[in-house]
């Protein structure tokens, strides 16, 4: 995590050389990939951390099943993202392993060879490729964020049950604790929902990283 490529040495070493030979098309998207990236994992960062804020939240849930049924959701979503961040943590591996091979003897290769060098990273596809992957996970969230919904709908209704109950037995109304497993759920509903706007924000930049790229066409 400590590790930037914007700090990479061999990061540099290139970015210089193409500044010297004016390869501004390819600099520019060396550039852009990396301080996406870089964003990127941040943003990952904090939707792992709203998915601790979730499962810090299930010890209020007072119903064991509908406890067991959002701690199953969660993992899977938890599984989802750590996948997710994986596969963007090779792209970053990738891009690092590339800078130092290709800065080896940089200044002897012909500009020629340094433009077909930058284009065999093929950043546009892999721009597109990040921007599905970050699609699937948004719409995987936003399902798991109604999926809670459906399970608070389920114990509202039931709840709305003894309510009925409870006054026709007792002729007065039913005070529900306040700490209800639907107060619970709203606040896991919200965070999967932040969760897939803020994956909806990095695919978004993802979108703009790659109009700028092909501009430089």
């Amino acid at each position: 995590m400590d590790y930037k490529l914007s700090e990479d040495e061999n990061y540099h070493v290139l970015i210089d050389e193409l500044d010297k030979r004016g390869l501004d098309k390819e600099r520019n998207e060396v550039v852009g990939l990396v301080h996406y990236l870089e964003s990127m994992e941040q943003q990952f960062i904090n939707v792992l951390d709203e998915l601790q804020h979730v499962r810090s939240q299930l010890e209020k849930i007072q119903d064991k099943g509908i406890r067991k049924a959002v701690l199953k959701i969660t993992d899977k979503a938890k599984e989802a993202v750590t996948k997710s961040f994986s596969k963007i943590n090779t792209v970053k591996s990738n891009l690092s392993h590339f800078f130092k091979n290709v800065s080896k003897g940089i200044k002897k290769r012909s500009t020629q060879a340094l433009k077909k060098a930058v284009k065999g990273l093929r950043i546009p596809n892999a721009l597109a490729q990040i921007k599905t992957e970050l699609s699937n996970l948004k719409n995987n969230l936003y399902r798991k964020a109604n999926k809670i919904e459906i399970v608070k709908y389920e114990v509202d209704s039931a709840k709305n049950h003894i309510k009925n109950a409870f006054r026709a037995l007792f002729s007065r109304a039913y005070k529900p604790d306040k700490h209800s497993d639907k107060g619970v759920l709203s606040i896991i509903n919200k965070s999967f929902l932040k969760c897939g706007n803020m994956v909806s924000k990095m695919e978004r930049a993802a979108e703009t990283v790659m109009n700028k790229s092909s501009q430089f066409h």
